[in-house]
């Protein structure tokens, strides 16, 4: 399980450096647990990056080789669509003090590839098909440094998807959820003020709990610092009909998008207040498909049915779900992915066996590329399949489907959504500083048949 108490940056690219922002942890949180301030750089025409990496027990290591690692699993060799390279962490259980790393790729077999780096991760991508082998390099505690131990990873990049891009948050519109149905203000008068921050292709969610007014649902009584507040979210928009992005039913689609999350110390669950009630910062949809319409409320037919969500390992381990045992206080967040074909009467369908949860746990500056492919069909039809790439490997996959069978039409949206504020409450100094969940490049592809972009025979069954 990977647990990163505390990570610093610092890139040496074109005169640029980046560092760290300290926030303080909430009570009972992790005491060195900090906020980094994420930075992007590099890009088409970077072939060698250095950077600053402080100790993070991150992985396995082999004596005398610089481990790399793909999330929780060692890299050495990755294959993947051009636009979908995995960022890649350094192992450092080879040395306990900072250290300078030096990524520099090799002679292209063939293709342009460059590298990015986004907070403490480096990634190797291109713009088409590539091959190229990079190698990390350990500098020392100071620069220029002494190469040290090095690891190499092989990059074999395949084209990019197939397809026209339908959506992208770049140049095609999009609405918010109301007020009434719990999407935080759009009034800059209030405290509540809370908004996606477009930026390009790129769209930050900060999401806050407003405790000005209790929220009362589906009645009475209601909690103390209960939220009224509980939703940043974007719904796309489809240009050609002026309302919700609505999948066609049959059609085969790629979702990909990188994720950057911030707790500032909120991810406990399951905390005890003086009234006996709930104290929950997490789980939070972050990515879903959604019944248009929706008919009846969960966890009733007529909700959502895909869902990435940033699940916690306390509540996994209340609802009997025992992968993260033992658990202390208030747990650690994880990633979770499941559809509602995914069923567990005792568990509930997050923890169903066949719903993916992640073996690491997340921190501060969690960087992911999820790639979700999709043949868009209602329950009780067959053709359906959702396959999920998690940094380039396959974490999910089923023959399932993307809504109930209560509505022949499903839309899609994205950005933070705690279900639990409205019926949990804030303690009296309790951190209140939220979380943050930002999504850089949506976009969203609707494959053509042949050539590699629909799904395979293998995939759509699940096996």
């Amino acid at each position: 399980m990977k647990t990163i108490a505390s990570i610093a940056l610092v890139v040496l690219l074109a005169g640029c450096s980046g560092g760290g922002l300290t926030a303080p942890p909430k009570s009972g949180a992790d005491p060195t647990a900090q906020q980094r301030a994420p930075r992007y750089l590099g890009g088409p025409g970077t072939t060698s990056l250095t950077y600053q990496d402080t100790y993070a027990p991150v992985g396995q290591c082999s004596p005398g080789v610089l481990s790399l690692n793909n999330g929780y699993a060692p890299a050495s060799s990755l294959s993947f669509p051009a636009g979908q390279g995995p960022p890649l962490v350094v192992s450092n259980c080879n040395f306990s003090t900072p250290q300078y790393v030096r990524v520099t790729l090799g002679t292209p077999a063939y293709g342009t590839p460059f590298i990015r780096q986004s907070a403490y991760t480096v990634t190797v991508d291109a713009p088409a098909a590539a091959q190229v082998t990079a190698t990390w390099t350990a500098l020392g505690p100071t620069l220029p440094g002494t190469p040290g131990l090095s690891g190499t990873v092989t990059y074999n990049i395949g084209p990019s998807a197939t397809g026209p891009v339908v959506w992208k948050t770049n140049g095609f519109p999009y609405d918010l959820p109301g007020e009434s149905d719990g999407q935080c203000s759009y009034d800059t008068t209030k405290p509540t003020y809370v908004v996606p921050q477009k930026s390009g292709n790129d769209v930050t969610f900060p999401l806050k709990r407003d405790t000005t007014a209790m929220y009362v649902y589906p009645s009475p009584p209601a909690k103390p610092g209960s939220s009224h507040c509980y939703r940043n979210q974007l719904n796309p928009v489809d240009p050609n009909t002026g309302t919700n992005y609505l999948l066609a039913i049959g059609s085969q689609y790629t979702f990909t998008f990188q994720t950057v999350v911030t707790f500032n110390g909120n991810y406990l669950f399951g905390t005890q207040v003086p009234s006996g009630g709930l104290a929950a910062d997490i789980p939070a949809i972050v990515w879903q498909t959604h019944t248009y319409n929706e008919v009846a409320p969960p966890p009733d037919k007529g909700g959502p049915c895909d869902l990435l969500v940033i699940q916690n390992t306390r509540r996994a381990s209340n609802s009997g779900f025992t992968q993260y045992d033992p658990v202390s206080g208030g747990g650690l967040p994880t990633w979770n992915f499941h559809t509602c074909d995914d069923v567990d009467a005792m568990k509930g369908a997050d923890f169903a066996a066949t719903s993916y949860n992640s073996p690491d746990t997340l921190h501060d500056g969690e960087v992911d590329n999820w790639q979700i492919d999709i043949t868009a069909q209602i329950q009780g039809q067959s053709g359906g399949s959702v396959v999920v790439q998690r940094n380039g490997a396959v974490v999910y996959s089923g023959a399932n489907h993307v809504c109930d069978d209560t509505s022949p039409k499903c839309f899609w949206n994205f950005g933070p959504y705690a279900f639990y504020w409205p019926n949990s409450e804030e303690p009296t100094g309790w951190n209140n500083a939220g979380i943050t969940v930002k999504f850089n490049d949506m976009t969203l592809v609707k494959k053509t048949p042949g050539g590699g972009g629909e799904l395979s025979k293998r995939r759509s069954t699940g096996v």
